[in-house]
């Protein structure tokens, strides 16, 4: 999935579409390129989420994927390794926004 494709309810579609075509034996890798963002907690600890293409940051409970929500997903995937791997632009309250940035997201 690359650029306006990859809005959270397509990333949430292909992860529902690999829990059900994985089995126990399966070795699972997915890479996301694309921006995450980090928010305070008030207990101190940060809380991390990935951006898809139509997220923003000041609507994160609404248009983010939660480190949260990935880890439940990988729960539901059946296989016997689920590999993340990523790369990931934190974004920080003083960068603008940018159209022109690229988005991917590869279920092998």
């Amino acid at each position: 999935m690359y650029d306006k494709e990859a809005t959270k309810a397509n990333i949430l579609k292909a992860f529902d579409k690999l829990r059900k075509a994985t089995a126990p034996n399966d070795r699972v890798v997915i890479f996301y390129a694309g921006h995450g963002v980090t928010e305070s907690m008030e207990d101190g600890r940060e809380k991390g989420s990935i951006l898809p293409v139509e997220g923003s940051e000041s609507e994160i409970l609404t248009s983010s994927i939660s480190t949260d929500q990935l880890n439940k997903m990988n729960n539901l995937i059946r296989a016997k390794h689920v590999f993340f791997n990523g790369r990931l632009v934190w974004r920080l309250n003083f960068f603008k926004s940018n159209s022109n940035l690229s988005w991917r997201l590869t279920i092998i």
